[in-house]
């Protein structure tokens, strides 16, 4: 089984944007960033299983050889888990880097679609802009290494740590053209 079958049938009926898609289109969206059987398109499809399925760490890593499971681990935000804490981890691995990097620029192209086509933004007005202002910080850490922080919360300020980015993955030129049953990877 590959990583996209796993995914496919650990989240079933689960949904995505709005509630209105299936979940599939997040994760086929985040994958199309990457060449198909690599380590970042498997973790791709895996990086919300650990914390939206019953999926244990220790089965990835059965499934999956421990890259894998490690780099889904990394993307997890568990209960309680400092935010600032996790994307550093998340930037001191390249995998895990760019993967998390697709993700956020999905889940951003898929509040604006939502915030320009939604009647009353489907509820998502307010919380939307919220989640779009703390997306924008965390991928300009992931990508500068510098925390961009608010005048009023200057004391909270971490270290970047330094890595250099060995290869360049780009994703599949205009999939946001399509609508979303259009744009997965079969």
């Amino acid at each position: 089984m590959n990583a996209r079958d796993f995914a496919l049938e650990r989240h079933g009926d689960q949904r995505w944007g709005p509630l209105i898609y299936p979940y599939v289109e997040h994760l086929d969206r985040v994958a199309s960033f990457f060449p198909k059987d690599t380590i970042e398109w498997d973790v791709s499809y895996l990086h919300d299983t650990l914390e939206d399925t019953e999926t244990t760490f220790e089965e990835l890593v059965v499934l999956f050889g421990m890259p894998v499971a490690r780099n889904v681990q990394l993307l997890t935000k568990y209960p309680g888990l400092d935010i600032f804490k996790y994307y550093q981890a998340i930037y001191c691995h390249p995998v895990a880097r760019v993967v998390k990097l697709a993700d956020l620029e999905v889940n951003i192209s898929q509040f604006i679609v939502n915030l320009n086509t939604l009647p009353n933004n489907n509820g998502w007005g307010k919380e939307t802009e919220r989640k779009v202002r703390n997306y924008a910080h965390y991928i300009v850490y992931l990508t500068t290494g510098k925390w961009v922080v608010p005048k009023e919360n200057l004391e909270t300020k971490i270290p970047p740590v330094k890595l250099s980015v060995v290869e360049h993955h780009l994703m599949q030129p205009g999939w946001e053209n399509f609508p979303p049953s259009s744009a997965g990877i079969t």
